[in-house]
């Protein structure tokens, strides 16, 4: 069986069992609770085409160069009570459409399937998924947050035929 890739490992807040087998833990910061499997980036991913079952992908939603995820990565985002929840920080959309235009390139050539989380706290669920051009929609499922907050979305998708 292929293995699944979480590109945006950070802490691991959304697996309840910290270490499920056949997934690959992926992130650029070195200083989180449970270290990735792997230290790197989503532009340039070392692994073979059609690797992976699929991907997972929950990228930064704040776009700001004075967020607090951006000068304290210790700061607890996600309500994360226990442990550091350091999650990231875009410095601009312009840097993020840039970030997501090269990892969804990329997660096409390693995988047939992606999994995209998206909080519209700074980039509506739209504007996000335009980015994503070598993928096909499949299915779509908002989850409303309390409140004010923003909405939350988890997207199925499937590459195109092709391909790269």
């Amino acid at each position: 069986m292929k293995p699944i890739l979480d590109a945006t490992a950070g802490n691991r807040h959304m697996w309840g069992n910290k270490e499920p087998d056949n997934v690959i833990f992926m992130d650029q910061e070195k200083r989180l609770f449970f270290p990735p499997t792997l230290f790197a980036t989503w532009q340039h991913l070392p692994f073979r085409d059609d690797v992976f079952k699929a991907v997972i992908f929950d990228p930064p939603h704040i776009f700001s160069e004075t967020s607090m995820y951006n000068k304290n990565p210790s700061s607890r985002p996600n309500g994360a009570k226990k442990r550091p929840g350091w999650y990231g920080a875009f410095s601009s959309k312009r840097q993020a459409i840039h970030a997501f235009l090269a990892a969804q390139k990329e997660f096409s050539r390693i995988s047939r399937q992606l999994y995209l989380k998206w909080n519209t706290a700074s980039l509506g669920i739209d504007s996000v998924l335009t980015l994503f051009q070598e993928w096909i929609i499949i299915r779509m499922a908002p989850f409303r947050s309390r409140g004010k907050k923003p909405s939350t979305y988890w997207v199925r998708m499937d590459r195109k035929h092709g391909g790269t």
